[in-house]
């Protein structure tokens, strides 16, 4: 067994990757293959904790003495993970069209706070209404990640994924501040002189830690079975992302149950989740129902159940998925043959009822019932994702698309059905026709250092104003609006499609400036160069159009160019480091609209700037 001191310094290990897209890190060549013997040692050699499997069968008689043969090792704990600190700079990445007037603009970025203390008086508005100086935004911020494993058994295991400091931006929660306020030790910010650890609702708004995900895995002759919260991940991952690259912010767990039989290289995996369950308690039906407020109390002893069974969400999935071993895979690569898999997964969501629990912070079971509404959702998720291989060729690609229906305004306290106003929209079903596609592809030349490609997506559009990434942001957006609710007429279909935000493809465009991908295509042609296995060169340039132009603010087709470039250096010891920058051209439709605002407004504030960005990150992954 490793000392303790070891086992720490190893989950405290230190790295850093871009933050930037996941296209930004350029793809590392194909390696050698190890022989089966070396692979074990390298395997022994990262156990944290290490059994002799002949010891521990042989009860009292596991004096070495009486085991022959070679002996087999389980690694009962098993971590692994990263820890990444990035550094990023922008410039305009308000892409200077915040009005402080008028409270918005069209990114989704915000100047700096110097710019949103202007005042905004009729007399003073002018004048201010003359200046739109350039914003700076400095930041850094880190995370570990760990992931741990608790080898029960050969074939039965414990999984989880937790992080310590949740992309936590460097220096915020100085002990300058304490409940909120400057504490009496240290009453001035330029001389706090520490950090305090973030304690939720204290001098943070998450706590150090945060559990992921938690399950169990067991494997039988006749395949795999998984169960409580654990990742998922399908294809590309424009639909489901488990966001566990070392680049990503997001990711997704489901709750519930799988199992994973193969058939020769096919795998097919039916599972069931619950998506949505609404407030939970217990107890309560010897008491008057008027105010419960103590059914929710961490004291309350025994399990937890849903106060309404009808407004869960029940999700049945199923996949089908052809992927050769890695024998094939490999005996394949050396004799020049072609590969090809593919997969396709379904799935249906449905529910009866919303309690829209978490809408609200009220407790009283009265409350609850009269905000109870009727949903009568269908819906089905459809996705086909394939790659295609040979020599230093590589073209992958997912398509998805969602279908279904779910219903509206059966009540007035529906809050999807709420107008800006205050009004209801009356009782009506929304149906859904939303698709997706993305595509990534290179090729290899010079021993694959030289790689080239194209990559593309495209996320189905819905007329009017908005892309529909953020439409909780406004329930009746007017033209020039960022975002805002996507509502279909009585007769058509809500045909917006809005990628899984863990899928990113640039620095500054979808990821800052929008915030997603949705309403929208894009074209990326890409070049890297390997130097060696541990120092490259990447470059992108991604172009990006609306469908339909009155998702834009300017009211236009034409988004944007951008340009990003990156490299990256590591070491075998698990050392990474990598600089990435970032410019974008912004176009006619990331502009104001010139019959939106004041002649005045437009002149100062109406056309996009050039945006920038630069990020560092350094770091050690384990």
């Amino acid at each position: 067994m490793l000392p303790l001191k070891k086992t720490l310094a190893l989950c405290l290990a230190f790295t850093a990757v871009c933050a930037a897209a996941e296209e930004a890190i350029p793809p590392l060549p194909e390696a050698e293959h190890q022989s089966h013997n070396e692979a074990l040692s390298d395997e022994k050699s990262d156990l944290v904790v290490n059994y002799d499997d002949n010891k521990m069968a042989g009860g009292l008689f596991s004096n070495t003495a009486f085991n022959t043969g070679s002996s087999r090792y389980l690694n009962a704990l098993e971590l692994s993970g990263y820890f990444r600190t990035r550094f990023s700079y922008f410039r305009n990445g308000h892409l200077g069209t915040y009005i402080p007037a008028l409270k918005r603009g069209t990114s989704n970025m915000l100047p700096g706070l110097s710019l949103l203390n202007s005042p905004t008086t009729s007399d003073e508005d002018k004048e201010q209404q003359s200046q739109n100086p350039a914003q700076n935004n400095f930041s850094g911020n880190m995370r570990l990640r760990i992931n741990p494993t608790i080898h029960v058994s050969e074939v039965v295991r414990i999984k989880g994924s937790l992080d310590i400091f949740d992309n936590l931006v460097l220096g915020s929660t100085p002990s300058y501040l304490s409940q909120g306020a400057p504490s009496p030790s240290w009453p001035s910010s330029l001389m706090s002189m520490s950090q305090n650890a973030p304690v939720r609702g204290v001098n943070s708004w998450q706590g150090a830690i945060s559990v992921k995900r938690v399950y169990g895995e067991a494997s039988f002759p006749l395949g795999d079975l998984r169960f409580g919260r654990m990742p998922f991940h399908w294809g590309l991952g424009i639909l489901y992302n488990s966001g566990d690259d070392i680049s990503n912010d997001y990711g997704d767990q489901i709750d519930g149950i799988s199992f994973t039989t193969r058939i020769f290289d096919h795998f097919i995996t039916p599972s069931y989740s619950i998506a949505y369950t609404g407030p939970v308690a217990r107890g309560g039906g010897l008491f008057p129902t008027g105010d419960f407020q103590s059914l929710y109390l961490p004291a309350e002893a025994g399990q937890r159940y849903p106060l309404e069974s009808a407004d869960i969400t029940h999700v049945l999935s199923l996949s089908f998925l052809k992927r050769e071993s890695d024998f094939i895979v490999n005996k394949k690569r050396e004799e020049g043959r072609a590969r090809y898999d593919y997969g396709i997964f379904a799935s249906y969501r449905k529910q009866f009822l919303d309690s829209q629990a978490y809408a609200q912070d009220d407790r009283k079971i009265e409350n609850l019932a009269n905000n109870l509404v009727k949903r009568e959702s269908h819906v089905g998720l459809l996705s086909f994702w394939q790659n295609f291989s040979v020599g230093t060729l590589s073209i992958e690609a997912e398509a998805a698309g969602i279908w279904g229906k779910y219903e509206i305004g059966e009540k007035s306290s529906d809050l999807m059905a709420k107008n800006d106003d205050g009004s209801s929209i009356a009782q009506r079903k929304i149906w859904l026709l939303q698709g997706g596609f993305a595509l990534e592809s290179k090729y290899g030349f010079l021993n694959d250092r030289l790689q080239v490609g194209l990559n593309g997506g495209f996320a189905s559009s819905q007329d009017g104003p908005g892309f529909g990434i953020r439409e909780g942001s406004k329930n009746n957006p007017k033209d020039g609006d960022g975002d805002g609710r996507k509502m279909p007429s009585e007769t058509g279909y809500k045909t917006n499609f809005k990628f899984n935000p863990a899928y990113t493809v640039d620095l500054l465009l979808y990821k800052e400036v929008l915030g997603g991908i949705s309403g929208t295509y894009y074209i990326k042609p890409h070049i890297s160069y390997f130097f060696s296995r541990n120092f490259g060169l990447r470059a992108d340039v991604i172009t990006s159009l609306a469908p339909s132009k009155s998702n834009t603010t300017g009211n236009s087709n034409w988004l944007g160019v951008e340009l990003d470039a990156s490299s990256f250096l590591r070491t075998d010891n698990g050392f990474y480091f990598q600089l990435a920058y970032g410019l974008l051209f912004p176009l006619k439709g990331l502009n104001h609209r010139q019959d939106n605002i004041t002649p005045n407004q437009y002149k100062v504030f109406g056309e996009a700037q050039l945006a920038q960005t630069i990020q560092a990150y350094f770091g050690v992954t384990f």
